[in-house]
């Protein structure tokens, strides 16, 4: 099973994302851990994260988008994965879409946490595909 959660900070994404993966048997995959592990590992992504958030930057989509494909071409996402707060930019979303396509496999459900991703129109409807809208309070 292929998942992806969107939603504003503070949402509950990674909460939901935890009981979800551990339920389903599927890896969690969340941008900020891969951030952290990239940077503990010294890898030339994790040098490239150091120096976007040191300088107070945001970090690019290429350097996320190039975390995320690595870790989905890893054997451990074959049987499935639960990606919590990716995509959040249309760009993204284009990379994750392709990635997918390239693979010959698509997102079996895509939530998006809180209803409206602060204003932002999820990441275009997900580059016109179509998501699974659930309105909660957390």
């Amino acid at each position: 099973m292929r998942i992806v959660i969107v939603g504003p900070p503070g949402a509950g994404k990674g909460t939901q994302a935890t009981v979800l993966s551990d339920e389903l048997g599927v890896v969690h995959i969340s941008t900020g851990d891969l951030f952290r592990a990239h940077v503990e590992g010294g890898t030339e992504l994790g040098r490239k994260v150091s120096e976007y958030l040191n300088s107070g930057a945001l970090v690019p989509d290429e350097v996320t988008n190039a975390m995320v494909a690595q870790r989905l071409t890893e054997d451990v996402c074959r049987t499935g994965f639960l990606l919590d707060g990716f995509p959040r930019t249309v760009a993204q979303a284009q990379a994750l879409e392709d990635l997918l396509r390239d693979r010959d496999c698509d997102i079996d459900t895509r939530s998006e946490k809180c209803g409206n991703s602060h204003g932002r129109s999820w990441a275009r409807r997900w580059a016109s595909g179509t998501s699974h809208t659930h309105a909660g309070s957390s």
